[in-house]
């Protein structure tokens, strides 16, 4: 078994750490509640707002959701709309193209809300303030924004992307940081450490660890032994990881396997 698909170092889930300009869009959005129109009135006072309640949630109401943007559909139904008014009227710019399709793939939430922040200033310079309405169904909201580059593929980028190819570290070195790995692995594994220890070191540029599990162990926090959790708890394999690679450090891992030990 394996959990390499998931671990690649381009797109693993970073922490929430906002930038400057994201932690100024934060503190408006955590003040955003729509009128009962369904639209932010520019300027007013501004709170969290929750969605419409699914039925598999039981907790619902305990739980705050902050409004980032409109869902695409509807997002580019109001585009469109703006777009009409603006050949009716003369307006002589568009309104900001909306982040749907690959926009929307390939943006974080904060960028969502910027864009569409930057729709609403438009629409109300030029008077039709009211296209932009949104009902409350066809709000996109999230209770953490996002705030992580997007990769080529279109997932979550820990590290920036880079091209240059990874340094082949010496027989040596592998040995050795498998040594101290073996050695240190308490430290990094936890409480997971009673349950695995580390193999070996493969693949071509010996970027790979391998860890053999007892088929008795518990699943790790981060989901289970061959993939990630959907929601945050996912991040206590980067943690992990992080862990492992500064024990190893200069020689890193991208992708770690968990094997059944038999």
């Amino acid at each position: 078994m394996g959990v390499g698909p998931f671990l690649n170092a381009g797109h693993s889930v970073p922490y929430f750490s906002p930038t400057c300009a994201e932690n100024a869009i934060m503190k408006e959005m955590e003040f955003s509640i729509p009128s009962k129109s369904g639209h932010i009135p520019s300027g007013a006072p501004r709170r969290l707002s929750s969605c419409p309640k699914p039925p598999e949630v039981l907790d619902w109401e305990l739980s705050t959701m902050m409004n980032i943007c409109p869902y695409p559909m509807k997002w580019n139904a109001v585009y469109e709309a703006l777009m009409l008014e603006c050949s009716k009227r003369g307006i002589p710019s568009a309104p900001p193209k909306p982040l749907i399709l690959a926009g929307w793939v390939y943006s974080n939430d904060f960028q969502k809300a910027d864009c569409w922040k930057a729709t609403i200033a438009w629409a109300e310079q030029y008077g039709i303030l009211e296209i932009t309405r949104i009902e409350p169904k066809d709000w996109y909201c999230v209770d953490q924004p996002s705030s992580h580059r997007i990769g080529p593929l279109g997932g979550p980028m820990f590290l920036p992307w880079r091209s240059d190819p990874a340094n082949h570290p010496n027989a040596d070195d592998v040995k050795l940081a498998l040594a101290k790995l073996v050695a240190s692995w308490p430290q990094a594994a936890g409480i997971l450490s009673e349950f695995t220890h580390p193999s070996r070191i493969t693949g071509k540029k010996s970027r790979r660890l391998v860890v053999l599990m007892s088929p008795s162990a518990p699943q790790p926090h981060w989901g289970d032994w061959n993939r990630l959790a959907a929601d945050e708890s996912r991040r206590a394999f980067t943690q992990f990881r992080r862990a492992v690679n500064a024990i190893t450090s200069p020689v890193e891992f991208d992708h770690i396997d968990f094997e059944e030990q038999r």
